[in-house]
């Protein structure tokens, strides 16, 4: 046995080594990929029942609040003009 064989040996051995590595890491690219797809799924379903949810809340009670306040506030401006209208007609 000479150098040579064992310089050829080594190569050898590294050559499989490092094929056997590079199927390690594509078969964890594979499983980290399909994991995350399945995780990024999930996020796009809660994200779209969130939205739903707000849209409902918007629509059903925010307005109708802010109606209900405009209105009242409407009220209340006109109740304070006429109480200003009769305090001037009080004073003179």
């Amino acid at each position: 046995m000479t150098i040579s064989w064992f310089r050829d040996l080594i190569i050898s051995i590294t050559g499989i080594v490092a094929i056997l590595v590079l199927i390690f890491v594509t078969l964890l690219m594979y499983f980290l990929y399909v994991r995350s797809k399945k995780v990024l799924e999930n996020v796009i379903t809660t994200t779209d029942k969130i939205q739903s949810v707000s849209t409902f809340v918007t629509d059903e009670v925010a307005k109708p609040l802010t109606q209900l306040a405009t209105i009242i506030r409407g009220i209340c401006q006109g109740f304070a003009i006429f109480d200003n209208f009769f305090k001037k007609r009080r004073g003179k």
